[in-house]
């Protein structure tokens, strides 16, 4: 995973590039691990339609008790992927 990205925030590239529509307007900014950004999914299963929503950034195990284990998740190394228990559940199930 990367350790940052700049997200599409602005409304108007959302609709043009992604086909969704987000009611508020953001300027463009970089987003780190446990950051906030906007995250485009299918509506429902089979619709073919997107919707934003706005979601942390990142990885976060299901034995994480604090979002800040996120910012340790960012960098998987191929020799350990498949076997750390921060990256081996998303690995298997082909969350990449």
């Amino acid at each position: 995973m990367c350790s940052n990205y700049e997200a599409v925030s602005r409304a108007d590239r959302l609709l043009s590039f992604f086909g969704v529509v987000r009611e508020r307007d953001d300027p463009t900014a970089t987003v780190f691990p446990t950051g906030l950004a906007p995250f485009i999914r299918l509506a429902e299963d089979g619709s073919g339609h997107r919707r934003v929503h706005d979601g942390a950034f990142g990885l976060l195990p299901y034995f994480a008790k604090e979002i800040a284990y996120g910012r340790k998740t960012y960098n998987a190394r191929t020799e350990t992927v498949a076997t750390l228990p921060s990256f081996k559940d998303a690995w298997r199930r082909g969350q990449r």
